[in-house]
């Protein structure tokens, strides 16, 4: 509940010692959003907005937390997920961190859905980088020499098996997470965002996120600040 985030967020200057509604309301009611957003997520097997969420969890983790309440954080996003996921808890000797505490439980949940549709070792890979490095200047070539095949046949393997293209996949990462910076750091510049989703240009950032959302990024951002 908030009375043990609370105690999760207490600094030596002030220490909580009882529940008070608005102390580090904004902080809280940001967090909650981030777990309910990663337990959809799961649910739907949506490992792009798992990784990326999971990613903000441990910003959030790391710059607002205790040191000495990491572990107990751990076990309250995990207990939360389990909840909400409806599965048995994860105990100690399944977690050695938030991170891999989370794959454990996105283990559990995929088991169904790998067991009955294996994904072709190359193209896993490839999606696997691309979610790790969706932040960097990457392509497609450059995946096809870490893994020593040809970018064509990359190219038409990753296509038959997911779907969409090779850019097409990047680009929904990027913005998915470029939409989820808007709406949870109002206060982060349009240069900032265009930096942290993989884009130099904010020009060209604008031109992608317009023709894929159908709306600029202030009309998108506007559709959450104005609530």
């Amino acid at each position: 509940n908030k009375a043990i985030l609370q105690s999760m967020l207490a600094t030596e200057k002030m220490p909580v010692n009882f529940f008070v509604e608005t102390l580090h309301a904004a902080l809280i009611e940001h967090l909650y959003h981030q777990l309910d957003t990663l337990a959809y997520a799961l649910s739907y097997h949506d490992a792009v907005t798992t990784k990326l969420t999971t990613n903000n969890l441990l910003e959030y983790e790391h710059n607002h937390l205790n040191p000495w309440a990491t572990i107990q954080f751990c076990f309250y996003v995990l207990d939360y997920l389990c909840d909400y996921l409806s599965i048995d808890h994860v105990t100690m000797s399944s977690v050695v961190d938030l991170s891999s505490g989370i794959e454990h439980i996105e283990s559990i949940i995929n088991k169904p859905l790998l067991d009955s549709q294996e994904e072709n070792e190359l193209v896993s890979k490839v999606k696997s980088y691309i979610i790790n490095h969706y932040d960097e200047p990457i392509s497609l070539s450059l995946i096809a020499d870490i893994l020593t095949v040809s970018p064509s046949y990359l190219s038409n393997l990753f296509h038959e098996t997911v779907g969409l293209s090779y850019i097409k996949y990047l680009t929904d990462i990027r913005m998915k997470q470029a939409a989820m910076l808007l709406r949870d750091y109002p206060s982060m510049t349009l240069e900032e965002i265009t930096k942290k989703v993989g884009y130099i240009s904010v020009k060209h950032f604008s031109y992608v996120f317009k023709k894929h959302f159908a709306m600029t990024t202030s009309e998108y951002k506007s559709n959450f600040t104005s609530h």
